[in-house]
């Protein structure tokens, strides 16, 4: 059976193919965004933009634990953010620039005596990378629906 014939035949599966190392990122996404909301919801209003620069995500976990003595709020913030450290060390180095925001090649990796900051959605200074990360995953996602759409 030549390439073209199973093109023809299995349609979604070339498409499938063709993306599917890109798609092996998407199981990123979701950890990314829930950790992203939970910090959102605990800090969002709450903290100045320096103190959320000198707050570490060690820092943040232990606070919303009450100091480690919560230990199911521990164990579940601690794993978000492991799953959220995961998918940003595995997404950034992928990301060259986002709108007009070229990226130098040391780009920040995440570990949890990083500061908060760049975990909060902010399309300026160190919180472009997060928008930059999550655009990078919703474009693969969009790109490979597209490619779909036209499917019958």
């Amino acid at each position: 059976m030549s390439d073209t014939t199973r093109i023809n035949d299995y349609p979604f599966l070339s498409v499938f193919l063709k993306y599917s190392q890109e798609l092996e990122l998407l199981k990123h996404l979701l950890p990314i965004v829930k950790f992203i909301q939970i910090l959102h919801s605990k800090l969002g209003f709450q903290l100045t933009r320096q103190t959320a620069g000198e707050m570490t995500f060690r820092q943040f976990i232990y606070k919303e634990s009450n100091g480690g003595d919560n230990e199911e709020i521990f164990n579940s913030l601690r794993t978000a953010f492991d799953d959220f450290e995961l998918g940003w060390n595995t997404v950034i180095s992928l990301v060259n620039r986002y709108q007009y925001h070229e990226f130098p090649d040391d780009k920040p990796a995440m570990g949890d005596n990083s500061p908060v900051v760049p975990g909060l959605v902010e399309q300026k200074d160190s919180g472009i990378y997060l928008c930059a990360i999550l655009y990078h995953l919703v474009n693969i996602q969009n790109k490979f629906l597209q490619d779909n759409s036209g499917l019958d």
